[in-house]
């Protein structure tokens, strides 16, 4: 089984094309978790989408709480499930290809797999490797040298990273804290370069093209020194990369 996460936020167009992709998957063997974190939109239609289909279960947010804890809310349902199958993370703004789950359905090992991230404007992927293995470091390979980086499509074997969440602190964003938490429960991701997620590059809207004041980054460095400190990971690279991350905040003007 695998279940998709997907967080929206005022994007209730965008959200039913991604919902429509997850039922359009050649692998039926899937659930959908779809947490609106947005109380005004209309979000009607992708409702009536989804209101004769006992896979997705829509998860409505009282008031704004961010993508990190709309996530948390559907990892914590699957922990009290005691789920056993696989996760899929989904951007309300990106769209399954219809091959996804399939192709990640025929690799049983290892706990985590990498699919790449295709812009069907240019038709080039978002996922780069400058390595020439298919078993990718995060911590090293990913986090601090980027030899591995761009956008991806995880797939996440449930049972044994059950109890790891998003960052707690931090409202958006900064999800490479969780992905650490994985790495140093379970190692290596192996990388399967096909397409997993389909984007149309980044929207002017979104958080990766929204640019911090030095005050909103320093905030975020305090956070971020606190999550680290409760998480207490063991992995030095972590640790250079943070100092780095530090280094680069108080330098910058």
């Amino acid at each position: 089984m695998f279940t998709i996460i997907l967080p929206t936020n005022k994007r209730p167009e965008l959200l039913l094309r991604s919902i429509k992709s997850v039922q359009a998957q050649t692998c039926p063997d899937w659930e959908l978790y779809v947490i609106i974190d947005d109380p005004i939109s209309d979000y009607s239609a992708a409702k009536g989408t989804t209101s004769n289909d006992s896979r997705i279960t829509i998860i409505e947010n009282t008031e704004n709480l961010g993508k990190n804890a709309s996530v948390n809310k559907a990892l914590s349902i699957l922990e009290t499930k005691n789920y056993t199958g696989h996760i899929i993370f989904l951007d309300d703004d990106d769209w399954l290809s219809p091959n996804c789950i399939s192709d990640f359905s025929k690799i049983t090992k290892p706990a985590w797999i990498v699919s790449e991230r295709r812009d069907v404007t240019t038709n080039k992927s978002l996922t780069h490797s400058a390595v020439s293995r298919n078993k990718i470091d995060y911590l090293t390979d990913m986090l601090l040298f980027r030899r591995f980086h761009g956008e991806t499509t995880h797939c996440i074997y449930f049972p044994p990273v059950s109890h790891i969440r998003f960052p707690t602190l931090i409202k958006n964003a900064e999800e490479w804290l969780y992905f650490a938490s994985i790495a140093e429960a379970v190692g290596p991701f192996l990388y399967l370069p096909n397409t997993g997620t389909l984007s149309e590059g980044y929207l002017p809207d979104g958080l990766s093209v929204t640019k911090k004041t030095r005050r909103e980054k320093l905030l975020t460095l305090s956070l971020l020194l606190r999550e680290v400190w409760q998480r207490k990971f063991t992995s030095l690279s972590i640790y250079l990369y943070l100092a780095g991350r530090t280094l680069k905040t108080l330098l910058a003007g």
